[in-house]
């Protein structure tokens, strides 16, 4: 265990500086994805995946927007900072969202274990977000 409660998160910049809770993570995903962020052209912009935008563990990367390798289309983010780690997720017309957040130390110290916890998370994420399983 490490705490990390002294930790002042501001120096992830923006990354650190909001706080909130699950139902607004989701509800303001929700909104996005039906086009109240933005308008329609600049989400559908946000929304493009190039294959040299993607990782080596299926994750795509548009403009602010990922795309995990689940069964339905969605786009959300994940972010982490010491003490903390999310990942919210909503399916691409925002009928559905899900997500998952954690208390988190470890991520930096300790990869090794951090990793095989990410992979079952984003499993049940998918699982969650569509209904089916998912990579």
């Amino acid at each position: 265990m490490t705490d990390v409660t002294r930790v002042n998160p501001s120096w992830a910049w923006a990354a650190g500086n909001i706080v909130s809770s699950g139902r607004d993570v989701t509800a303001f995903l929700r909104a996005w994805m039906k086009g109240e962020g933005v308008r329609q052209p600049q989400l559908d912009q946000m929304r493009v995946v190039d294959a040299i935008a993607s990782d080596e563990i299926g994750t795509g990367f548009g403009l602010g927007l990922e795309r995990q390798p689940f069964s339905c289309d969605n786009f959300g983010k994940n972010g982490s900072v010491p003490g903390y780690a999310i990942t919210a997720q909503s399916t691409s017309d925002g009928e559905r969202q899900a997500m998952w957040a954690m208390n988190s130390a470890d991520w930096l110290l300790r990869p090794d274990l951090f990793a095989p916890l990410f992979f079952e998370l984003r499993t049940a994420l998918g699982e969650a977000l569509c209904g089916s399983s998912s990579n």
